[in-house]
């Protein structure tokens, strides 16, 4: 595994100047729009690079090579999700510095524990998309990818808005509802989060398992 890292980790390194040109974005935002902007914008870049590599394995019969070599498809996927992880985890740390940084010179009077609490909800939205990145480009390869993960973020929003009407009809506010959810603390929507994210990672991790053991090369 130690050598399938590396090699995610040199491929991301021949992508620095996509790297650099992020981070100058990311700046940028911090700046004119707030710190919490770089916080949802530089681990979703991060997350979708990483993913990216997966990519590369495809290219030119990449997977028979590899899987001539001492691992096993678990280890694979269970190396890929790893790496992405930490991956989106470092520019996660990146940017909540730069978020922390850029308030303060602003003169920005938001509590840290707000910060810390917007930084988290961001991380693990974060990693809920990463996990449905990889599963899917696992599933229908760097191609069909694309179009799959647009129309997986359309039916949810469809679905969302569908639920929304049809509480309407049933003669539930939706100002109701989030009224109540303001009553959750902090702590319990982080946990309830927290949670959600242990979750999809887990079916994730078991679909790309499925995905990678059913694949002919």
């Amino acid at each position: 595994m130690a050598g399938l890292m590396e090699k995610d980790f040199r491929i991301l390194l021949q992508r620095k100047q996509a790297f650099l040109v992020f981070l100058v974005i990311a700046v940028l935002l911090s700046v004119t729009q707030g710190g919490a902007g770089v916080v949802g914008y530089l681990p979703f870049i991060s997350a979708m690079l990483a993913v990216s590599t997966i990519s590369y394995d495809e290219f030119d019969n990449g997977y028979p090579f590899l899987f001539t070599l001492p691992i096993t498809r678990k280890s694979y996927v269970a190396e890929k999700y790893i790496f992405c992880f930490l991956t989106v985890f470092c520019s996660w740390i990146f940017s909540v510095i730069l978020y922390v940084v850029i308030d303060k010179l602003q003169g920005g009077e938001m509590p840290v524990s707000e910060m810390l609490f917007v930084s988290i909800l961001l991380l693990l939205i974060a990693v809920v998309l990463m996990d449905v990145m990889v599963a899917v480009q696992l599933k229908y390869g760097s191609e069909r990818s694309r179009v799959v993960i647009i129309a997986i973020f359309g039916i949810c929003f469809l679905a969302i808005y569908a639920l929304a009407k049809l509480l309407e009809k049933a003669g539930v506010k939706t100002a109701a509802v989030f009224g109540y959810m303001e009553r959750i603390s902090a702590t319990g929507i982080v946990l309830l989060l927290l949670a959600v994210g242990i979750v999809a990672t887990f079916i994730s991790v078991l679909i790309s398992i499925a995905v990678m053991e059913k694949k002919t090369f």
